[in-house]
């Protein structure tokens, strides 16, 4: 036993001794600073054993080798490779390797919590899920799931547009579009700002390469935090939505669909001018119109936004009943908050990737370009086509076919396979599964509806069909157009049981009728959703939205 363990001492001591220590640092030319993340790999040129280390975040390696003759490859992506043969005896090595930075620019960033006032502390964030993706490519070229620093590095190459996503519970997901080189921007980010020629001093000549350094902050989403959302303005003792303030609303829209699992509530504030009880009820008023346009329009769920009045009650500064102030301090206090008011059981997102998401983002947008298709424009002041009329349910349209066009209709039916297959559907809506559009398919979809139009088309089935004044229940809305859509439209083909409800902000498509709000998810989960990843669903009480 003694023996065996003085031989095993024997083997390390001679294996240590004929050990040799490479160390060295990685840097990029033009004295840009040490590289970190660089792959460097040696292959003894004998045994052909390979090895491979990283450099840490001083660009310094270390590794240790046995004696014999290696080639040397140091890798970073973006980084033309460096390749040498090197010879290790028994002394120890010391290596300056100098890497030259392909065309691109470096996106250099730091997660940090956003600050109260500029001369704040930064609070970094680490643990974030941070993926890009090449829009341009269509492929995922970064995936940093639970990464355990605030820092990370990427660099993207010219003319190419990239999605970047970071995710961290307790914040609100924050995305950034990214567009290289292209129309005249050399690094623009929305979110961020641009980076341009003369604007920026760390890019090369030619612009061909450059970093920008960036602190992403991300914003709170614990119950209570609030964001008060800029440039939304009403005219005087209005509570109608103004065309800029449809601009501002349209940026919180994907903000709500990147977190669908946070409910809010949406505040509107007065200044002191004016009677106290007339501001609580204007503000409720413009606060309840926000709701409904970002439900009607970004189709956000009702049930995960609420409308809020204050009136004159909170106000930010000195400016109250009795002290006279300027316009602009009056200004600070007519304000529109977002405050988190809790979480939904279940977030859809939690474990998708930004692949996933992209791909169901093509999907709805593919499907909106083809389902406003054949649209029908009614300006203000004019009435509806009289076929809008009478699929609505206008009691001073006629309806009904003329007994030519039931025989015709009755013949077309029977013969027609798809059509007998469609009647079907409409006699039994839970089992209807809709041909779901896509790149391969959509022209196969576009011809069946050619095809079978005229034996839907006018049947007395009676959909599409209104909601009813007095309705109560639960239906799932799938999207919502600007005008009325053409009742030939192949929309009705592929949905032929809707809905349609009117709404200030246009025309609404609801499916099902549910006795409870669990029934209408299952359905929506199960079938819809995979066709409508933005369907949700609408509880009406006497024909109302609640």
């Amino acid at each position: 036993m003694k023996n065996s363990l003085f031989i095993l001492l024997l083997l390390i001591t001679n294996w240590a001794y004929t050990q040799t220590m490479l160390e060295g640092y990685v840097f990029e030319s033009d004295n840009r600073g040490y590289l970190n993340m660089v792959k460097i790999e040696l292959i003894n040129a004998t045994t052909k054993e390979k090895l491979q280390c990283f450099t840490d975040l001083d660009g310094r390696f270390e590794i240790a080798l046995t004696p014999g003759q290696y080639s040397f490859t140091a890798t970073k992506d973006l980084f033309f490779p460096y390749t040498k043969t090197i010879n290790v005896a028994n002394s120890k090595l010391f290596e300056n390797i100098k890497l030259n930075r392909q065309p691109g620019y470096i996106f250099d960033v730091t997660l940090a919590r956003v600050r109260d006032s500029a001369d704040a502390p930064t609070d970094a964030i680490k643990g974030a899920w941070i993926e890009i993706y090449n829009n341009t490519t269509k492929e995922e070229v970064l995936n940093l799931k639970d990464y355990p620093h605030p820092n990370f590095q990427f660099t993207f190459t010219k003319g190419n547009y990239y999605t970047v996503m970071m995710r961290k519970k307790g914040y609100f997901t924050k995305r950034l579009e990214a567009h290289v080189d292209i129309d005249g921007c050399i690094l623009c980010f929305e979110g961020i700002g641009d980076l341009r020629p003369g604007v920026t001093d760390n890019l090369t000549e030619g612009n061909e390469m450059g970093t920008l350094l960036a602190n992403v902050e991300m914003i709170p989403a614990e119950p209570g935090d609030k964001i008060t959302l800029r440039n939304i303005y009403y005219d005087y003792n209005s509570a109608d939505i103004r065309s800029d303030a449809e601009i501002e609303l349209n940026k919180l829209i994907p903000i709500l669909r990147d977190n669908p699992d946070i409910i809010v509530e949406l505040s509107s504030h007065t200044d002191s001018r004016g009677d106290n009880a007339y501001n609580q009820e204007l503000s409720f008023r413009r606060a309840k119109n926000a709701v409904d346009y970002l439900v009607a329009i970004g189709g956000i769920e009702p049930r995960r936004i609420v409308a809020k009045g204050y009136g004159e009650n909170q106000p930010v500064n000195r400016c109250v009943d009795g002290v006279d102030c300027t316009d602009e301090e009056y200004q600070e206090n007519r304000r529109t908050e977002l405050k988190v008011l809790g979480y939904l059981a279940n977030d859809p997102l939690a474990h998708k990737t930004l692949v996933m998401i992209k791909e169901e983002e093509a999907m709805a947008n593919l499907l909106k370009e083809v389902q406003n298709q054949n649209i029908i424009e009614v300006k203000e002041g004019e009435e509806l086509p009289e076929e809008i009329r009478k699929q609505m349910g206008h009691p001073d349209v006629e309806s009904g076919n003329s007994e030519s066009e039931e025989k015709d209709l009755k013949t077309q039916t029977t013969e027609t396979p798809d059509a007998q297959d469609i009647q079907r559907n409409l006699e039994t809506e839970d089992e209807y599964e809709a041909e779901i559009p896509n790149h391969n398919n959509v022209n196969k979809v576009i011809e069946k509806a050619n095809i079978i139009r005229s034996s839907t088309a006018d049947t007395d089935s009676g959909f599409p069909k209104n909601i009813s004044p007095d309705y109560t229940g639960y239906k799932i809305q799938i999207m919502v157009a600007r005008n009325p859509i053409d009742p030939k439209h192949k929309f009705f083909i592929e949905n032929p049981r809707v809905y349609i409800d009117k709404t200030k902000y246009g025309y609404a498509y609801l499916l099902g009728d549910f006795d409870s709000r669990e029934a209408a998810e299952k359905h929506l989960n199960a079938t819809v959703k995979s066709k409508y990843p933005d369907a949700f669903i609408i509880h009406f009480v006497q024909g109302e939205r609640h």
